[in-house]
């Protein structure tokens, strides 16, 4: 019995060597592979909100600052003043643009221009119009007119 049991035991540390070999073998093939700069976000210790203001502030397009609208509001409260800043200077370009990336509907109302809003009816016009494009066309999306171009917004 003594004997079958030293066989279990080391078969069982036989095989946990290998399995632990293998791991950081392939661990090690991991980071020897990897882009080096993407290295650092395996012990960053920066928080999601973090990375999110990180990412607004430091990039240089539109297209990616936008992304600022696809987390929380809690998520921008740090930058909170420069994305109304930067919404405002923008949405008239946006709106005669038209960027397939712009989803007007993902852009808080209170952060639209009082410029729209006003030519909207108030915030209860301007949120009617979200209301009813996302039920006419199935949700998302900015509102158009017949030109194709966004209806609430700059002049078009």
């Amino acid at each position: 019995d003594d004997d079958d049991t030293r066989i279990k035991e080391d078969t069982a540390l036989a095989v946990l060597i290998f399995f632990t070999v293998v791991w950081l073998a392939s661990f090690g093939a991991f980071f020897r592979h990897i882009n080096p700069k993407y290295i650092k976000t395996f012990y960053s210790s920066q928080t999601a909100k973090e990375c999110l203001c990180e990412i607004f502030l430091n990039s240089n397009t539109d297209e990616q600052k936008f992304v600022v609208f696809k987390k929380h509001k809690s998520y921008r409260k740090a930058v909170e003043r420069e994305v109304r800043e930067w919404v405002k200077k923008r949405w008239d370009r946006w709106n005669f643009d038209d960027p397939s990336w712009f989803v007007m509907n993902k852009v808080p109302l209170d952060m639209i221009p009082e410029r729209t809003v006003v030519r909207r009816g108030g915030l209860l016009g301007a949120s009617q119009l979200f209301k009813d494009h996302k039920e006419d066309n199935g949700g998302g999306g900015a509102s158009r007119g017949g030109d194709g171009k966004t209806v609430i917004g700059g002049e078009v």
